[in-house]
């Protein structure tokens, strides 16, 4: 189950989230915020677990205090995060605000940023299951090239047990799909479908889901149909009227001639 997992970046390796069991010690929240900002090169820092706790003016000063050469921040909001959209010039960047963020003492909590996307960006998050279970260097490896061909990617993190650390072949990968019109036909990038191929094999796949996918069946895995249309699926459904398989008992064609 991947809700007692933590999640760790294998495009950004360096930052993990992670929910410590020991109440007392720091825990870390990376943002996960793909959406443009006003001007480029901007960071994002989702606050929305920080209230009511703190005020957006709140979590500003504490913007302030630990990186006091930021020269611009604004609070922003969509339909489910409150977010900080904050700038720093590289150059006057002395405290790594990429990796140091910002802590929240009291709440025992460290918010990293990520960092906004180009205006045109059509980000597509996949949920992606049956990965083989690899090395991180193979999964890295694996992911980069199943992917590559569906959008430029931004990031893709693995889910692992949060006791043992073990990888259970899960994955939460974020995808840039945007392409201009005018681009040349073999250089397009591929269609999404529910089974994806591992590395080009013809054997080895894995499973992706995302909002608004086209129909797919839950029991064989295939595209354009629902698990109540199967007919892998109806193969083994047994109609406890006649004891025939391949229908239920309230469709059974026997039932009126009985």
């Amino acid at each position: 189950s991947t809700s007692s997992s933590m999640r760790m970046s294998l495009l950004h390796n360096d930052l993990v989230s992670t929910t410590p069991t020991d109440e007392s010690a720091m825990r870390t929240q990376i943002s996960r915020i793909y959406r443009s900002s006003r001007y480029r090169d901007a960071f994002l820092f989702d606050i929305s677990k920080c209230t009511p706790t703190y005020t957006e003016r709140q979590c500003m000063k504490l913007v302030k205090q630990q990186h006091p050469h930021a020269h611009a921040c604004i609070p922003l909001n969509d339909s489910s995060k409150r977010y900080l959209e904050v700038y720093i010039t590289p150059v006057n960047d002395t405290n790594d605000i990429l990796h140091k963020g910002i802590i929240f003492d009291d709440l025992k909590l460290t918010i990293l940023p990520c960092t906004a996307v180009a205006d045109q960006s059509h980000v597509v998050t996949l949920k992606l299951s049956r990965i083989p279970l690899y090395t991180d260097d193979l999964v890295y490896e694996g992911l980069q090239k199943s992917l590559s061909v569906f959008g430029r990617l931004l990031d893709f993190e693995v889910y692992k047990d949060k006791d043992t650390d073990f990888f259970m072949g899960n994955v939460y990968a974020v995808l840039d799909t945007f392409q201009a019109d005018d681009i040349a036909a073999q250089l397009k990038y591929a269609t999404f479908s529910h089974q994806l191929s591992w590395c080009k094999s013809t054997e080895e796949i894995f499973l992706a889901t995302w909002n608004n996918m086209p129909t797919w069946s839950r029991y064989c895995h295939k595209d354009g149909h629902t698990k109540f249309e199967c007919e892998l699926s109806k193969a083994r459904i047994l109609c406890y009227a006649c004891h025939h398989y391949e229908h239920r008992s309230f469709e059974c064609p026997r039932r009126n001639h009985s």
